[in-house]
């Protein structure tokens, strides 16, 4: 599934690439991304890059592995590291190779999401971020529509994900990240 890049709020269509193009250090990104059981991974990398990556990928791209979503009887975005996560992985990666991600619902309206995303306001997606993780240190999320979750992981990236809709067979995210 291909991402959106967004540019100040108005969603505009661009080639995205299966290439890995990581992240740069205090750049903003906001995107949207469709996850689906065929493509369950998620990679917090440049808007260039599609942000859904099928298992195989995690072959040779563990370092840059942030998030797996997994649907079963519900759909849920789990760290890495996870037991459930490291069940689907399989053989595909060593688990001490795993990062962990911290995740949690956190209380914002859409209308600030938004706003965040447009704005590229680093400093509030640092600190709900921050803030949420030092709250919860929960390594899991159940995705359902509306529900806006605040990651961060070892390696200094710092996302939203607004749940735009999920079924048993996808979940389509708008989200922004940075990494710090």
């Amino acid at each position: 599934m291909q991402v959106q890049p967004t540019q100040q709020g108005d969603i505009a269509s661009r080639t995205t690439s299966e290439a890995v193009i990581p992240s740069v250090r205090g750049e903003f990104y906001n995107y949207t991304a469709v996850f689906t059981p065929a493509r369950p991974l998620a990679y917090l990398m440049k808007c260039k890059a599609n942000k859904d990556r099928p298992l195989h990928f995690a072959e040779d791209h563990v370092d840059e592995l942030d998030l797996v979503v997994v649907f079963e009887n519900s759909v849920r975005l789990l760290s890495p590291n996870t037991p459930p996560a490291i069940e689907l992985l399989g053989d595909l990666v060593t688990r001490e190779n795993l990062r962990n991600t911290w995740i949690a619902p956190v209380e914002i309206t859409p209308e600030v999401f938004n706003l965040i995303r447009q704005q590229k306001d680093r400093a509030a997606l640092k600190l709900i971020c921050r803030a949420s993780a030092s709250i919860s240190r929960a390594s899991y999320a159940l995705l359902q529509q509306g529900v806006i979750v605040a990651v961060s992981t070892e390696s200094r990236k710092y996302g939203l994900l607004h749940v735009k809709e999920v079924s048993p067979a996808s979940v389509k995210i708008d989200a922004c990240h940075i990494l710090l």
